[in-house]
């Protein structure tokens, strides 16, 4: 499972929350090696302590390759100088996932806060801007299947 965040503030409170409910996830953090070291024991490891990633919308590393996730989480709606670098931001987090040589169906799940500035983020325009973003990428790599939920279900 990946969850995708853009704030550092936001990561620890989800990183206090999972730990308090059992779920350690992993962060990605420290030096190269350590995150290096991070990421293996994501995707080669079956330990449920190795289930959950927490991952930055912004500064994740180019190019990697979690084809092991069956599940996206995005925290809340990027913020961006323009819905499209958002949609852009938010259709590479979910192609971390949804590439070539993902055999599962990819779930998209994307958490929004009715009455609150998340909700203008997360308009339907916004949203479908993401989907064109994601299924271009779904047409990059054909195998697997995707299915995303907006904020309506």
């Amino acid at each position: 499972m990946l969850v995708f965040m853009q704030w550092d503030a936001i990561a620890a409170q989800l990183e206090r929350a999972l730990r308090s409910v059992g779920v350690p996830p992993l962060v990605l953090r420290g030096p190269l090696v350590q995150r290096q070291k991070v990421l293996a024991r994501f995707t080669e490891s079956q330990d449920v302590e190795a289930a959950v990633l927490l991952l930055s919308l912004e500064h994740s590393p180019a190019g990697m390759n979690l084809v092991c996730a069956h599940h996206v989480f995005l925290v809340h709606p990027m913020h961006a100088e323009t819905p499209e670098e958002a949609a852009a931001c938010e259709a590479q987090a979910i192609g971390r996932a949804r590439r070539q040589g993902q055999q599962q169906t990819v779930h998209v799940h994307r958490f929004v806060a009715l009455g609150t500035a998340e909700e203008a983020l997360a308009r339907p325009g916004r949203v479908a801007a993401a989907q064109v973003a994601a299924k271009a990428a779904a047409m990059a790599a054909p195998l697997g299947r995707e299915r995303e939920r907006g904020p309506s279900g």
